[in-house]
């Protein structure tokens, strides 16, 4: 069934270069900038003026003020564990990459006048083909999976260990000590890549997960014990390998004098079979992201594109 057209978020609006795009794809205006912090002050002090912001003129209400003030918390959360750059920067870093995604859907008139030709319809990073779960009996067949993964875990300490650490997936060291860093010094503009590619990968994960709704496998079976907490949203596709498949599938492409950048498919895929294990996704889950960071890479390519050619001069 073709997807039924939508409105551009942007039209009628004249602020539009001011906008950001929210987690669940809001748009909405920014918050006012904190005042400048020192340095050593660190996070907590970012997050404590961000909570003295009384108010934003938000297009989607209420709702996506607090979306957007839980979000920039989690942001300066992520920067304190990575160092480097001012606060502004961090929330606004992938504004330029999330601008041209938006273009994307545009068809512009050839007579310079920048009319639409088209207008009302879904982005192309809305529009992938991606199949939906699988029904009923494999999804059963899929917990029985599951049930004895978390069966084996109780004696595996060591993927115990390495699934807590990856809860999270926003520490760019993650991904450069696989191609042989042990450090994020020298490395700023891959730094900057990564960081932009995880925040658009979120965004547009969730887009899919919430098309699909589909309940966790704990949802279903609550005799199913996870290892780790339901995260609050869908599970198809899995974020968490639609993330680092995309890490993998981008590098690998801007990268390609580095032989290491085949290890982010293997380290991708780890970390997606790591959440199966933990009882909170189904392998069509981790499947799923995959196959959408595989679509998506060449959207990827083209608008991180000046990125990405920064990326690249720092391993001449």
């Amino acid at each position: 069934m073709p997807i039924p057209p939508l409105p551009h978020p942007l039209a009628g609006f004249d602020g539009a270069s001011k906008l950001r795009l929210g987690k669940q794809g809001d748009i909405f205006e920014p918050l006012a900038a904190p005042a400048p912090l020192a340095a050593t002050r660190g996070a907590t002090m970012r997050i404590a003026s961000l909570a003295s912001v009384k108010s934003a003129t938000s297009l989607g209400g209420a709702r996506a003020q607090a979306q957007a003030q839980a979000q920039a918390q989690a942001q300066a959360q992520a920067q304190a564990q990575t160092a480097g750059g001012g606060f502004p920067d961090q929330v606004l870093s992938t504004w330029a990459e999330l601008r041209e995604l938006a273009l994307l859907g545009d068809r512009i008139a050839p007579d310079g006048s920048g009319a639409l030709l088209e207008a009302g319809r879904a982005f192309p990073f809305e529009a992938i083909c991606l199949p939906p779960p699988p029904g009923a009996d494999e999804t059963a067949a899929e917990i029985e999976t599951l049930r004895g993964y978390l069966q084996d875990l109780r004696k595996d300490s060591y993927r115990q260990a390495e699934i807590d650490r990856q809860k999270t997936a926003n520490h760019p060291i993650d991904v450069l000590r696989p191609l042989g860093i042990d450090g994020i010094g020298g490395y700023d503009n891959t730094v900057r890549l990564i960081r932009t590619l995880l925040q658009l990968s979120e965004r547009i994960g969730y887009v899919y997960k919430a098309r699909f709704s589909r309940p966790r496998p704990s949802a279903l079976d609550p005799t199913l014990r996870p290892f780790l907490s339901n995260p609050p949203h869908a599970a198809y596709p899995s974020n968490h390998a639609f993330q680092n498949f995309t890490l993998a599938e981008v590098l690998n492409r801007a990268l390609p004098e580095l032989p290491a950048t085949v290890e982010l498919f293997h380290v991708a895929r780890r970390i997606g079979e790591n959440r199966e294990h933990a009882g909170i996704h189904y392998p069509s889950d981790t499947d799923a992201g995959e196959m959408l960071a595989r679509q998506m890479a060449p959207y990827f390519m083209y608008v991180c594109r000046s990125a990405i050619r920064a990326a690249q001069q720092d391993w001449r």
